[in-house]
């Protein structure tokens, strides 16, 4: 029965790997075609957006006049950048204690584990990262992480498909406007302000679980090597 098991949805960007940079990359390619290679733009307001959305960004942050007609092959040129930067990711590139982290949860019975993203190339980055095998659903694309402000109420839409209980759910997400979204809509949530086990190693103010949730999360990563100082 799904609803006898802890069902934890993880964001993927930030939250388990640094992955900017293989949009970073997409993004500087288009700079060069369009002839702005030398001028500086900066992405920290990029994070959250789809690629439609960003390239439209960052037009306007060029002062670059795109037709709408263009954004089908933009779209193209920045994710032929971003497949190849996903080949170069590799399990070393999560971050410190995760590998082993999502291992620990996934071989827990009790334990439904679900990766999210914005990303129309999750599976892409799960599997060069080799944690693919450890998910046991995929949340992608513009169907789920559309908007910030709507990530909760989207969730909460799957959930109620899969006749899954909200009480049994925990998000882990790295992005504010995410945690005050599902908070909204009382989701359990852990909000990564670094690295997913060092968040969970911490488990002070900053993580908004409460009794047994985070007790349980506590258990799992004192079950780590790597977790052993918790």
């Amino acid at each position: 029965m799904l609803n006898n098991k802890s069902h934890i949805f993880i964001d993927i960007d930030g939250t388990l790997t640094d992955n900017f940079h293989i949009h970073t990359k997409g993004w500087n390619r288009l700079k060069t075609i369009w002839g702005y290679e030398n001028c500086n733009v900066n992405y920290n307001h990029y994070h959250g957006l789809n690629t439609k959305d960003a390239i439209l960004q960052l037009s306007r942050d060029l002062n670059h006049q795109i037709n709408e007609s263009e954004i089908e092959n933009f779209i193209k040129v920045k994710n032929a950048v971003r497949d190849i930067e996903i080949l170069k990711l590799n399990r070393h590139t999560l971050f410190s204690g995760t590998y082993d982290l999502l291992k620990n949860l996934s071989d827990n019975s009790s334990i439904v584990l679900y990766a999210y993203s914005l990303s129309t190339a999750t599976k892409s980055i799960l599997s060069s990262l080799e944690i693919f095998d450890f998910f046991d659903d995929f949340l992608f694309g513009k169907f789920f992480k559309i908007s910030k402000s709507r990530s909760a109420s989207l969730l909460i839409n799957y959930l109620d498909g899969k006749k899954i209980n909200l009480n049994n759910v925990i998000v882990i997400d790295d992005d504010p406007d995410v945690i005050k979204s599902h908070i909204k809509c009382n989701i359990k949530t852990v909000y990564v302000q670094d690295e997913l086990l060092n968040s969970i190693k911490k488990i002070k103010k900053e993580t908004l679980l409460t009794g047994s949730v985070q007790r349980k999360l506590y258990d799992i990563a004192k079950t780590i090597p790597t977790a052993n100082n918790i």
